[in-house]
């Protein structure tokens, strides 16, 4: 009884020392995990992590963004294409004004100092006149006509004819020109009616009216 005793005390003290052995080694440094390397994390700071790469554009997508390009580029083609127009318009109005003032000035003048003014249709009107200038230092006096005629293009045009200077154009693109006289007794007064150019076009009635009669 004392031997089987003393055998079951000894394989206790064996199992013990063979669990304390088995613990020794689970916790001896040559089982445990190695400590990180510190060139391997300044590696990691300095190198980070590319960024996520951005997903690209669907078929849809990239017909709706072409859809909005052809829109607006329309409307701002449009609205270039008016500004033009109207600029062109503008251009054009303020020469044909200028032409116009330019002619009656000229008109106006050649009139007033003539001494003779002879108008064709009267007092139904027409489309041509002519005047006698005043005497010059030689006294001299020159026949001065004024014409309604056709320019190679189609056009219309107001044409002077004076000996001294030859045939000039005074005004382009006229639409519709009459003259006409307002009275058939002295003193002799003259309507004269024109419009000029387009859209808009420039439209002047004015009386002419000679002093040295």
């Amino acid at each position: 009884m004392n031997i089987h005793l003393s055998q079951y005390a000894n394989g206790c003290h064996a199992f013990d020392a063979v669990r304390a052995g088995s613990l020794l080694n689970a916790s001896s440094p040559v089982n445990a995990v190695p400590p990180a390397n510190p060139a391997s994390k300044a590696c990691l700071r300095a190198c980070p992590a590319p960024p996520p790469r951005r997903p690209a554009m669907t078929l849809v997508e990239m017909l709706m963004a072409l859809s909005i390009f052809a829109v607006v580029s329309t409307a701002i083609v449009t609205m270039l294409h008016g500004g033009a127009q109207v600029s062109t318009a503008l251009g054009n109005s303020i020469s044909n004004q200028w032409e116009v003032q330019s002619a009656i000035a000229r008109i106006i003048q050649q009139t007033r100092v003539c001494t003779s003014l002879s108008v064709p249709g009267g007092t139904t009107g027409g489309s041509s006149f002519s005047l006698v200038t005043e005497p010059d230092a030689g006294n001299v006096t020159y026949n001065v006509s004024y014409d309604l005629i056709t320019a190679s293009d189609g056009t219309k045009q107001l044409q002077e004819t004076d000996p001294r200077y030859g045939a000039s154009i005074l005004i382009h693109n006229v639409q519709s020109f009459s003259i006409r006289t307002k009275n058939l007794t002295p003193p002799q007064v003259a309507i004269l009616t024109l419009t000029v150019g387009g859209a808009p076009p420039v439209s002047r009635t004015f009386r002419i009216t000679p002093r040295n009669q």
